[in-house]
C-alpha cells in the first residue's frame, strides 16, 4: 500500500510538468465531454466553476498576473472549408484558470468561445491575441505567429502586417472597454499610410554667345639666359636662452584632468544592456515596433505536422497511470483516498484535469489525422455506424466515470462486453 501511496505522489508531480499546448494556437477545453475540466479555476479558490462562458486559461508563466483580465483572441488561419465563415471573428474571453501543458504564447478557451471564431472539428487554431484590463490597460501584449500572420494578412485583406496586427489592437482593446462578447475584424481601423509628394521647379536660362576677334600675334625670340655666379653662404645655429616671461597675446590656458560633474547623456547616445521596448497600450504600430515585439516572443513557431495515435497516447500515459492509481487506492483503502485529496487537492483536481483534457487532445487528434489523411488519398472512408458524422471511431464515452478520470476494470469483471477498452490488472 505504500508502494501505492508514493507511486500516487510521484504521478502526481510528473503531472505537472506534462506539456503540450502548441505554440501559438487555441484549443478548448470544458464541458461534460471534458470531464467538467472547467471546474474549481486556479484564479478563484472559493468558486466552483466559471461565472461566464467566455472563458480562458492561460500558460503557468504568468501565474495570477493575468487573472480576471480580458483576451480577445481571432484566428490568423483562412477558413477556405466554410468560405470564409470565420475569417476575422474576434471572441472576448474571460481568464480564469492555468493551463500547465501550455506553451506561453497558447490560450485554452472555452468551448462556446472556441466555437464562435472556429468549427469544434478543426480542434486547434493558430491565432492572436492580447489579454488587458476592463478599462484597456494591457497586461499581455499583442502575440501571434509572425509568417502565418503576414501571409493571412496580405491574402485576406491586402494588408501589411503592421497594419493588421495594429487595427487587431485596436479593435480587441475596444471590445475590452466597451464590454463586447463578440466581433469582426474590420481594417478600416489600421493606420492611415501618409505619402509624401515633393513639388520639383525647373528654371530655364538664356544663353548669349559673343564672337571673338582674332588678334595677330608676334613671334617671341627666345633670348640665351644669363647665368650669375652666386655664393652661398650657411649660417650655423645661435643658442638661445629659454625666455620665462609670459608671451605677449597669448592668454592663460588651463588644462583640466579627471571626471567632470556633467552627468548628462546625449540623446543619440546608445544605452548598453538595454532592451527596446514599445508601449503596450500602443496602437498604431510601425514596422519598427513590430521588430521590437516580435523580438521578445519566447515561443518559436511549430512546424507543420500531423499527430498520430501514439504520440497523442503518450500523453495520457502518466495521467493515466494517476487515474489508475486513484481508483485502486480508492477501492482498497478510502480512508488514505480521502487524506491524499485533503493534502494534495490542488494536485488532485489536475490530476483529473489533465485527463481529461489528454484525453481531448487525442480525440482532436484522430480527427485531424484521419481529415489529413482523407485529404491526401481523396478515398473516402466508410464511416462508423455509431459515429457517423466523423470519419474516426471515438474514444467511447463509457471509458470516463463521472469525476472524468479513466474507468478501468480492476478486477475480474466480464471483459467480453468493451474488449478494446478494458485493462486487466
Amino acid at each position: 500500500m505504500k508502494l501505492i501511496y508514493f507511486s500516487l505522489l510521484f504521478a502526481f508531480f510528473i503531472t505537472l510538468i506534462n506539456a503540450d499546448g502548441k505554440s501559438y494556437h487555441a484549443t478548448f477545453y470544458g464541458g461534460s465531454d471534458d470531464g467538467n475540466s472547467e471546474r474549481n479555476p486556479s484564479c478563484y479558490h472559493d468558486m466552483k466553476k466559471p461565472d461566464t462562458d467566455y472563458y480562458a486559461a492561460v500558460g503557468t508563466l504568468y501565474d495570477s498576473k493575468l487573472c480576471g483580465s480580458y483576451a480577445v483572441v481571432m484566428g490568423v488561419e483562412r477558413d477556405s472549408k466554410h468560405d470564409g465563415k470565420y475569417d476575422g471573428k474576434m471572441v472576448k474571453v474571460k481568464i480564469m484558470d492555468s493551463c500547465r501543458e501550455c506553451k506561453d504564447s497558447h490560450i485554452d478557451l472555452s468551448r462556446d468561445a472556441f466555437a464562435y471564431i472556429r468549427d469544434h472539428n478543426k480542434g486547434e487554431l493558430k491565432i492572436i491575441w492580447l489579454a488587458a484590463t476592463s478599462d484597456g490597460d494591457v497586461k499581455r501584449d499583442v502575440i501571434y505567429p509572425s509568417e502565418v500572420t503576414e501571409e493571412f494578412a496580405k491574402k485576406v485583406y491586402g494588408m501589411s502586417k503592421s497594419q493588421f496586427v495594429s487595427a487587431f489592437k485596436k479593435q480587441a482593446l475596444r471590445m475590452i472597454k466597451n464590454g463586447e462578447k463578440t466581433g469582426r475584424f474590420n481594417k478600416s481601423d489600421a493606420p492611415a499610410t501618409t505619402t509624401t509628394t515633393r513639388k520639383t521647379t525647373t528654371t530655364t536660362t538664356a544663353t548669349s554667345t559673343k564672337q571673338v576677334v582674332p588678334t595677330n600675334s608676334l613671334p617671341i625670340n627666345s633670348l640665351p639666359a644669363k647665368t650669375v655666379p652666386t655664393t652661398a653662404s650657411v649660417q650655423s645655429a645661435v643658442a638661445t636662452e629659454v625666455v620665462d616671461a609670459p608671451v605677449t597675446g597669448i592668454s592663460d590656458i588651463i588644462i583640466q584632468t579627471g571626471q567632470t560633474n556633467d552627468t548628462t547623456v546625449p540623446d543619440e547616445a546608445p544605452i548598453v544592456g538595454k532592451t527596446k521596448t514599445v508601449d503596450p497600450n500602443k496602437t498604431d504600430l510601425t514596422d519598427e515596433d513590430i521588430k521590437i515585439i516580435e523580438s521578445q516572443f519566447k515561443d518559436k513557431e511549430d512546424e507543420p505536422g500531423s499527430y498520430t495515435v501514439g504520440v497523442l497516447s503518450a500523453g495520457l500515459g502518466v495521467t493515466g497511470a494517476a487515474g489508475i492509481g486513484l481508483l485502486y487506492l480508492k477501492k482498497k483503502s478510502p480512508s488514505k483516498y480521502d487524506e491524499l485529496k485533503e493534502k494534495f487537492p490542488e494536485a488532485f483536481n489536475n490530476v483529473k484535469r489533465s485527463v481529461s483534457r489528454s484525453a481531448t487532445s487525442i480525440r482532436r487528434g484522430l480527427t485531424r489525422t484521419k481529415s489529413k489523411s482523407n485529404t491526401r488519398t481523396n478515398n473516402k472512408v466508410s464511416r462508423h455506424g455509431d459515429h457517423s458524422q466523423e470519419n474516426y471511431r471515438e474514444l467511447p464515452q463509457h471509458m470516463f466515470g463521472k469525476d472524468g478520470i479513466p474507468r478501468y476494470t480492476l478486477y475480474d469483471a466480464p471483459m467480453n462486453n468493451f474488449p478494446e477498452t478494458s485493462i486487466r490488472m
